[in-house]
């Protein structure tokens, strides 16, 4: 996975498909590359918590609905105790 320079975080849809993400001053994600291809978000259409299972020690997440500037809906989700973001939910 590469290096994103300050201001930015790692992103992560699937183990071989390096993506990176920048971050607005807000905390919300201005654009991504997935797949060598790098999308712009054009829309923010929801932001949700989710908590994960304390017994089993995982952290809560952050999800953002997201819509590209090519037309692409799709769910990131980014967990504060790592920094790390993944894509959970491609829609069609």
């Amino acid at each position: 996975m590469s290096a994103v320079g300050a201001g930015g975080a790692a992103i992560e849809a699937a183990p071989r498909e390096p993506n990176n993400a920048l971050l607005s001053k807000y905390g919300l994600p201005r654009h991504f590359t997935w797949r060598g291809k790098k999308h712009h978000i054009k829309q923010i259409g929801g932001h949700w918590y989710r908590r994960g299972r304390w017994w089993q020690d995982e952290p809560e997440r952050h999800f953002f609905r997201i819509m590209t500037t090519d037309g692409i809906t799709l769910d990131l989700c980014h967990d504060p105790g790592t920094g790390k973001w993944s894509i959970a939910l491609v829609h069609d």
